[in-house]
C-alpha cells in the first residue's frame, strides 16, 4: 500500500490469538484486548481481534463464541478444520487479517491496555509505516523483564543491526509487523511444529528495512504447560530441534545479504544445537534411551549442524558473546564427535 492508502485504511490493527485448551487464561486474556485503549482512540472497527480455536478438547471454543457474542464488534472466532499448532492457527488468523498491523498474543498472556495504541502510534510516526515496532515482555516463571531491541537500532535498518536482532532474538508477541511486508516476503509460520517462532523471528528480522521501538514492558507472559504454544508431549523434542536448524538455514542462506547476517543466524544454529545436545544427555542420563540411540540422535543433529554453518563455535563472535566457556567447550566436542 501506499502511505496515503495506509492512512486511510479502517481496520489500522488485527490481533490474532490462537487458542488450544486455554480456558483457565482465556477470559482475562479476552478482557485485557476488548479493554485496549486503541478502540478509544481510533473507533471499535479500527482494530480487530481475531481468535483461531486450534481443535481444543475443553471449553475454549464455547468460550470464545461466548465474547464474539458479547463484543461482536471487536472479535472474531474461527474454528482450524485441523490441529496446526501454533504456526497454523496463527496463519489462519493472519489470511483472515485486513489490519494494515499484524499483532500475536498468546491466549493465556496479557497484553498491557495500552500496548497497540502505543505499538500503532511508534509505526506511523512520521510516516514511517515501520515494517515492525518492538516492545518489551515480562517473563513471569524467569522473574525477568526484557527490551531486547535498542533505539539505536531504530529507523532504517543495517545490517549490523540485522545481526545484533538475529542474535539476540525476543519474542513474537512484543511486536507488530505490516502486514504488507509479511505478504511481500511471504512469511509465513511452520505449522504443525514447535519452536515456530524461531525462524519466523529471524527470517523477519533478516529482510526489515524499518523498525521502531516502545521502549516499555507492554506484553506480560504466563508459562500455562497446556497451551498451544508450550504442548510437546506428543511431538519429537529432537526430531522438532532439527527441523527448526533446518528451516533457519534454508529461509535464510540464498538472501543477498546473507554474508553479513551470517554469524548471527549461525548463532541461533549452535544455540539450537546445544539445547538439543543438553536434552539429549539428560535424557540418557535418566535412563529415557540408551546409548546407540543416543549416538544415532547425536550423529543427524551432528549433519544438519554441519550442513548448515560455516563458522566454528569458538570462533563466532555471538556465540562467544552469549556462551559461556562450558556451552562452547561442549559445542566443540559435540561437532568433533567425542560426546
Amino acid at each position: 500500500m501506499q502511505i496515503e492508502q495506509l492512512r486511510k485504511a479502517k481496520v489500522k490493527m488485527s490481533i490474532v490469538v490462537p487458542a488450544y485448551n486455554a480456558e483457565k487464561f482465556l477470559p482475562e486474556c479476552i478482557k485485557n484486548l476488548v479493554d485496549q485503549t486503541f478502540f478509544d482512540i481510533y473507533g471499535e472497527d479500527s482494530m480487530e481481534l481475531i481468535f483461531v480455536d486450534d481443535k481444543s478438547t475443553d471449553d475454549t471454543l464455547e468460550i470464545l463464541r461466548k465474547y464474539e457474542n458479547q463484543y461482536s464488534k471487536k472479535i472474531k472466532v474461527y474454528e482450524n478444520p485441523v490441529n496446526g499448532g501454533p504456526g497454523g492457527a496463527r496463519n489462519l488468523g493472519i489470511s483472515k487479517a485486513s489490519g494494515v498491523y499484524i499483532g500475536c498474543v498468546d491466549a493465556d498472556d496479557i497484553a498491557d491496555k495500552t500496548m497497540f495504541e502505543k505499538l500503532y502510534k511508534a509505526a506511523v510516526r512520521d510516516d514511517l509505516y515501520a515494517d515492525i515496532v518492538d516492545s518489551g515482555a515480562d517473563l513471569e516463571e524467569l522473574g525477568v523483564k526484557a527490551i531486547l531491541t535498542r533505539e539505536s537500532d531504530c529507523g532504517e535498518v543495517t545490517d549490523d543491526t540485522r545481526s545484533y536482532l538475529i542474535a539476540n532474538l525476543g519474542f513474537p508477541w512484543t511486536r507488530i509487523y505490516r502486514r504488507d511486508f509479511l505478504d511481500e516476503n511471504n512469511i509465513k509460520y511452520r505449522e504443525n511444529v514447535i519452536l515456530e517462532d524461531n525462524d519466523f523471528l529471524i527470517e523477519v528480522i533478516a529482510k526489515i528495512k524499518t523498525l521502531a521501538l516502545v521502549p516499555e514492558i507492554l506484553y506480560f507472559y504466563r508459562n500455562d504447560p497446556e497451551s498451544i504454544c508450550k504442548r510437546d508431549a506428543e511431538v519429537s523434542f529432537f526430531e522438532m530441534n532439527v527441523k527448526c536448524i533446518r528451516a533457519i538455514y534454508e529461509k535464510t542462506h540464498l538472501l543477498e545479504n546473507y554474508n553479513s547476517i551470517r554469524d548471527a543466524v549461525e548463532m541461533q544454529i549452535w544455540d539450537t544445537a546445544y539445547r538439543t545436545v543438553y536434552n539429549i544427555d539428560e535424557l540418557y542420563r535418566l535412563g529415557g534411551i540408551d546409548e546407540a540411540f543416543m549416538d544415532k540422535m547425536l550423529g543427524i543433529l551432528r549433519n544438519e549442524v554441519v550442513r548448515c554453518v560455516t563458522s566454528r563455535p569458538e570462533d563466532n563472535c555471538y556465540v562467544a558473546a552469549n556462551g559461556s566457556k562450558e556451552v562452547i567447550d561442549r559445542l566443540v566436542t559435540f561437532i568433533q564427535g567425542r560426546i
